[in-house]
Order: C-alpha cells, then sequence, then structure tokens
C-alpha cells in the first residue's frame, strides 16, 4: 500500500521583517526533525503563479504563511 505524500512549505520572503515566518518555520523543522521519505519540507520563499508544481504530486498539504494586515 502506498503511503500518502504530504508537503509542509513555507512561503515568504526573509527580507521583509513582516512575512518571514515560513521560512523560520521550516528551518526550524528541519534542524530540529528527521522526516520520511513520503514528507517533503521545503522553503519556498516567494513563489506565485509558480506555487502550482509544488502542489500537484501530495496528497496532503501544510502551507505556512503570515500576511500583514492592518
Amino acid at each position: 500500500m502506498k503511503r500518502p505524500r504530504t508537503s509542509v512549505l513555507g512561503l515568504g520572503n526573509v527580507l521583509m521583517q513582516d512575512d518571514a515566518l515560513g521560512p523560520h518555520v521550516i528551518e526550524n523543522l528541519l534542524a530540529g526533525y528527521v522526516f520520511p521519505s513520503e514528507v517533503t519540507v521545503q522553503d519556498l520563499g516567494t513563489p506565485g503563479l509558480d506555487l502550482h508544481p509544488y502542489l500537484t504530486d501530495c496528497d496532503a498539504l501544510i502551507l505556512v504563511d503570515t500576511v500583514r494586515a492592518k
């Protein structure tokens, strides 16, 4: 039986102090945990419309991002 593929994707720009949560979470996850081969953990930066390819092969998805709102 095939195990579901899971993606954990961090979004955000470390140069912008208001939205760097995604990259920081991914950095901490990779530094503190070992993930099985069917789990992908990636910092994508700010992919915009190029996000689509990262969504096609996963069965479960966790997106880590923030939005600055006033």
